[in-house]
């Protein structure tokens, strides 16, 4: 990206759809603890404009770099938790 002689707008992404929940659930099974005795869910703070999951397109990054995602949200988390 910072080589490219047109400075662009690029999302860095996996292009697989995960949910809050999904995540929530990875990093807890990682850390092995119980996520019900952590997180509390209250409705009383859900808003209308909350996103239920989160699904970006990286073509654009691979159209016009070449670059794809080798790692998988699994993954992901699993590096960054180790880096704790």
């Amino acid at each position: 990206m910072l080589q490219n002689d047109i400075p662009e707008d690029f999302v860095i992404a996996t292009g697989e759809t995960n949910s809050l929940n999904y995540f929530v659930d990875l990093v807890f099974k990682k850390a092995n603890l119980d996520k019900n005795k952590y997180v509390k869910i209250d409705s009383n703070y859900f808003r209308p404009t909350d996103i239920e999951f989160s699904n970006l397109d990286p073509s654009k990054i691979k159209r016009n770099l070449g670059w794809e995602a080798k790692m998988k949200l699994k993954d992901i988390i699993s590096v960054m938790y180790e880096q704790l």
